[in-house]
């Protein structure tokens, strides 16, 4: 599991100790044993859970990371899976579906709202109802729309950056 994974699951309200766990597992691959991190890998069922949590904390911060507040790994994970999506790392589909079951888990999450609909659309018509996704783009695929979508959010990310 990476960081990212991690950080996102903690976000969502998915995150489970053994996530913990095989995080610090994967982290000890390419980084040094330090004893926070090697002790949260070292570590067995039954977790006890504040045990793990003060682990966790603790081999994030010796490997200089930090954990952002909840809305800035919302903002992290929307602005990182729209380049996945525009560069061809994750399929349309699998980037949609990661930022609707994002908004499903926060529903102030607005920036994701549009990847919900589109989801929510692709399964209905899966189920036969025969969608329309977008009455904007009545022609257009799941696949274009999704990248629509993301090329609108990657041009407001960069006036954002510009106006900064």
């Amino acid at each position: 599991m990476t960081f990212r994974e991690l950080l996102w699951r903690r976000a969502l309200g998915e995150y489970r100790e053994a996530d913990a766990i095989a995080w610090a597992l994967q982290e000890l691959q390419v980084e040094p044993a330090r004893p926070a991190l090697s002790s949260l890998a070292g570590l067995v069922p039954l977790y006890n859970p504040f045990e793990v949590e003060g682990l966790l904390v603790a081999a994030i911060r010796e490997l200089g990371r930090t954990e952002p507040p909840r809305a800035a790994l919302y903002a992290n994970e929307l602005r990182d899976t729209v380049r996945e999506i525009l560069e061809g790392v994750v399929t349309p589909e699998q980037g949609c579906r990661r930022l609707a079951h994002g908004y499903w888990r926060n529903l102030d999450a607005k920036d994701l709202h549009r990847f919900w609909i589109l989801a929510s659309a692709l399964d209905e018509e899966r189920a036969g109802a025969g969608t329309v996704y977008d009455d904007q783009y009545p022609r257009a695929s799941f696949d274009e729309l999704v990248r629509i979508e993301a090329r609108r959010i990657e041009s407001l990310e960069r006036d954002a950056t510009r106006a900064v």
